[in-house]
């Protein structure tokens, strides 16, 4: 994916998790022009990471394109969007993000105000297999040890 100075998005390659905003699954080796209007605002930012990609809109909104993971030890979900999908933003407190991160495992997220947002699932590592190679609770900064299925703010003094 690549965003112009304009703020339109672009997108290619293998589409069979419905990331192309096109209602299909097939894959796409040219760039194809994002069409929905992700609230009418231009694209700031897009990130890829693992089967999902994040969309910052200048306006501060966050959109999900792909699968979506809400996983556990022993009972992992995944979820395919034809369409973009945008995080609610009570997720983000209603506040204006400016920046966003995402990888096969966690995302993140910073508001114009500097506070962190993380949505995480960590896996497994010392009993992967009893697990079926599913995620167990793993707190990637957070005060407790439990999986975070939305964003969750990040405390000011654990930064």
């Amino acid at each position: 994916m690549v965003v112009s100075g304009a703020g339109a998005l672009f997108a290619w390659g293998d589409g069979r998790l419905g990331q192309f905003d096109t209602g299909d699954a097939e894959d796409r080796p040219a760039p194809v022009l994002m069409r929905t209007a992700l609230g009418g605002s231009p694209v700031l930012m897009v990130v890829c990471g693992g089967s999902r990609s994040l969309a910052v809109t200048r306006a501060g909104a966050v959109w999900t394109f792909s699968a979506s993971h809400l996983a556990a030890c022993g009972a992992a979900a995944a979820s395919r969007n034809l369409r973009p999908t945008r995080v609610p933003p009570q997720d983000f407190a209603n506040r204006r993000i400016v920046s966003a991160n995402t990888t096969s495992q966690d995302s993140a997220a910073v508001d114009d105000d500097g506070h962190l947002y993380m949505r995480d699932r960590v896996i497994c590592r010392d009993d992967y297999e009893a697990c079926g190679g599913a995620t167990c609770p793993g707190g990637l900064g957070h005060a407790d040890l439990g999986n975070k299925t939305t964003p969750t703010e990040i405390a000011q003094e654990v930064m």
